[in-house]
């Protein structure tokens, strides 16, 4: 589809996110949870009821499967990797934090496989190596992180097995230096695995490929598709290295990465409705979800500059998304507040960075490309008010 001022955005979002019987809930917090379109729910609610014939639901799963990889492959060409379709990015690295530790046999608490990686990854891809003992996980500081000399004299003292950094960051949507650190990383260590986590990217922009062995990423969030579901794209030599997860039958044994996928009795629900989320994706096109996106986020952007939660907040916009950070917290008013607006239907990420010598209370508002600059308008007004009743306690 392409980019043009006739192209009707109120017909598209009525049609696939039933905008018109929702007209009072918003939810603008794609990059935790996005909420699916009217197509992948009816997908889902469709193979529920399919279910009388048992051979039929493993036939059709494994049809909607291999689907599924077809237009990920169109939308997302990657000739140098194959693709494996299952759980979210918690889920892919939960399971290659087993896998590695039979990549590297000889770990051990005095000998660990050491990662690498930022301050500002999530914990859901960090926690299962950050736990285990096994495992040495060491955080680079943006200073070193955005200076390859810097960089490149710190990875020397400190050589990693694992090399993971966010494509863009869940905590304020930061752009990481992707490019330059995997390519560092390759030109001096051949032998360790860089890990791209693409959670807050897919959907919205395209994935680096260049120099990432693994690629992870979430497909209910910014791809508006089904809770719990995603991707893991493998370099072709590295899959030759990583210790498959499974040695049962594969559900498309035709497919490389197959062993990285479940195996027998699974959701194949799922499926159905990740599938409904690629077509509608490959419709409306990456440029036009980001440029729409983008220029939503600049409205509301301006819509709060130009409110009293300027006095509050400091506002700032990196793309799509919207950071409201408190100047000055009192009490428990920064958590009572986004209650206040989850209770409201105006729904945002809270998060809370605590730092040596001061705690940041932040609000991370992403503008989904469906959304319209009257519903904005309604969400200022829905924030304003709540902040007001709040203040008079």
């Amino acid at each position: 589809m392409r980019e043009n001022n006739s192209f009707d955005w109120d017909k598209f979002k009525n049609k696939y996110f039933d905008i018109e019987n929702n007209k009072n809930i918003l939810n603008l917090n794609p990059g935790t949870m996005g909420s699916p379109s009217l197509p992948v729910i009816n997908a889902i609610h469709q193979s529920c009821k399919d279910n009388k014939n048992p051979l039929n639901i493993y036939k059709k799963g494994r049809a909607n499967l291999q689907r599924i990889r077809e237009e990920a492959n169109i939308l997302w060409p990657h000739p140098n990797h194959e693709l494996a379709i299952g759980g979210s990015t918690t889920s892919w690295c939960n399971k290659l934090s087993e896998s590695f530790l039979r990549l590297w046999e000889g770990a051990s608490k005095n000998n660990p496989v050491k990662i690498l990686t930022s301050h500002h990854e999530h914990k859901g891809a960090l926690l299962n190596f950050e736990n285990h003992p096994f495992y040495q996980v060491i955080k680079i500081s943006d200073q070193i992180l955005f200076n390859s000399e810097l960089f490149e004299n710190f990875i020397k003292n400190n050589i990693p097995n694992i090399f993971l950094l966010s494509q863009k960051t869940w905590d304020q949507n930061l752009k990481l230096p992707i490019n330059s650190c995997f390519k560092i990383i390759k030109k001096l260590y051949p032998d360790a695995i860089t890990i791209l986590d693409s959670a807050q990217s897919i959907g919205i922009e395209k994935i680096i490929f260049t120099n990432s062995d693994i690629v992870v990423c979430s497909g209910h969030k910014w791809l508006f598709g089904p809770q719990g579901s995603g991707f893991m794209w493998i370099n072709k030599e590295t899959i030759k290295r990583l210790p498959r997860f499974h040695y049962g039958e594969p559900i498309d044994p035709i497919n490389k990465a197959s062993y990285f996928e479940e195996s027998g009795g699974q959701s194949f629900i799922t499926y159905a409705g990740l599938l409904e989320a690629l077509l509608i994706l490959k419709e409306v096109g990456h440029e036009n979800v980001f440029s729409k996106s983008l220029k939503l986020a600049k409205t509301f952007f301006v819509l709060l500059e130009k409110s009293i939660l300027k006095n509050i907040f400091q506002i700032s916009m990196n793309d799509s998304v919207i950071l409201l950070d408190w100047k000055n917290p009192i009490r428990n008013l920064p958590y009572e507040y986004y209650q206040e607006l989850h209770n409201s239907n105006i729904h945002s990420k809270f998060i809370k960075i605590s730092k040596k010598s001061s705690t940041i209370y932040r609000l991370r508002f992403g503008l989904p490309y469906y959304e319209s600059e009257e519903r904005l308008n309604y969400a200022v007004e829905r924030m304003v008010a709540a902040m007001v009743e709040l203040l008079k306690k």
